[in-house]
């Protein structure tokens, strides 16, 4: 028998309930709509400023998706997690952390194949 993850262990609903994150969006992001969108829908709760849920970096502006994080750029890393379903990650929160729509992984990986290119958003 495999032993329970944490997130197995524990119900959302019995958690505190997370503030509401302030910072979902900023004018000006360098990312396409769609892209600025699931990242809005989708990772900021935990990729913003400050960081929640242990999150290494922001995902607020295009420019954050060129800095390296382990020798590689972190638009690198971000398709890689979203490929492998590592991203979102599933740990203990309320509200509970929601998984990519088919839509959604679909805008992201698209973007990420293409190199990620900055987009603009009016």
């Amino acid at each position: 028998m495999r032993p329970k993850r944490a997130s197995e262990l524990l119900n959302p609903a019995q958690l505190p309930r997370e503030p509401p994150v302030e910072l979902l969006s900023v004018p000006n992001s360098g990312f396409p709509c769609a892209v600025d969108d699931a990242l809005e829908a989708k990772c900021r709760r935990c990729h913003t400023r400050p960081a929640r849920h242990g999150a290494p970096f922001a995902l607020l502006t295009w420019d954050e998706t060129r800095a390296y994080r382990h020798q590689t750029e972190v638009h690198v890393l971000m398709e890689r997690a979203i490929k492998g379903g590592t991203m979102p990650r599933r740990i203990p929160a309320n509200p509970p952390i929601e998984a990519l729509t088919a839509d959604e992984r679909w805008v992201l990986l698209d973007w990420l194949g293409k190199g990620a290119p900055r987009g603009s958003c009016p």
